[in-house]
């Protein structure tokens, strides 16, 4: 009975895989690996929509954060990029500078002037002081104007993650390369209090082959002034920094 309805059915009449799944499965950060109809413009806001729900249920996802507003370099998608790129700053506060710096660096000639030294400002002097606002795209913003107030309750949630243990999405962003993803994420869960030996020790290896002593010598220093002691490994890790 099943191989007789295989038969009768044509190619075009088979059943093709929802572009949602296709997008909640993809790791790579650029929709390269797309079939020509599904990198259409239509197909890309419809990708876009997926991501900004997948953002919405769980801010920290920073995948699809750089997903997303990598995605907006598409034509038809550029005025999403100021509202795209706003989320993830929301969504790291003062965290992974690397990160919302190399984002803005790509974005630059999609955005006015103004929203560029907006951006600009905030990576300079942090978020507390950074005005809000909505913007065009953007999924976390309340729209409130109004300096030193949290737009984004730094909260992250262990049930709407896809991963059930931190330390594994770490070590999946380690082996796809993306070590400044990585990096943020350990760095958020150490200063949230949430620090083991095994998540010191990812970040330690992370500073030593980024060669980033000057990184590593900040979070110290925000480690002490947190009342944090640090370990005998950390300290040996400052020591060999010097070398670095």
């Amino acid at each position: 009975m099943l191989g007789k309805l295989l038969s009768g059915r044509t190619a075009s009449s088979s059943a093709q895989i929802p572009l949602s799944f296709k997008v909640t499965g993809m790791r790579e950060l650029r929709f390269d690996t797309l079939s020509e109809n599904e990198a259409s413009v239509d197909s890309g806001l419809e990708i876009w929509r997926l991501l900004s729900h997948q953002i919405r249920r769980n801010p920290y996802d920073l995948r699809a954060h750089t997903q997303r507003i990598l995605l907006t370099q598409h034509e038809g998608l550029q005025d999403r990029t100021s509202g795209s790129l706003l989320d993830l700053f929301l969504a790291l506060g003062n965290s992974g500078l690397m990160l919302r710096t190399r984002m803005l660096d790509i974005c630059r000639d999609q955005l006015d002037e103004e929203t560029v030294d907006l951006f600009d400002t905030w990576l300079q002097e942090g978020a507390e002081d950074q005005a809000g606002g909505w913007m065009s795209g953007s999924m976390l913003s309340t729209g409130e104007i109004a300096r030193g107030s949290k737009l984004l309750k730094q909260q992250r949630s262990v049930v709407e993650s896809q991963y059930t243990d931190v330390l594994a999405e770490i070590q999946d962003h380690i082996e796809y390369g993306q070590i400044d993803l990585a990096q943020t994420l350990l760095e958020s869960e150490i200063l949230e209090g949430r620090a083991t030996a095994e998540l010191e020790q990812e970040l330690l290896a992370v500073y030593q082959h980024t060669r980033n002593s000057s990184q590593l010598e900040a979070m110290s220093n925000a480690l002490i002034d947190a009342g944090v002691e640090l370990s005998e490994t950390w300290q040996d890790a400052r020591v060999r920094a010097e070398n670095w």
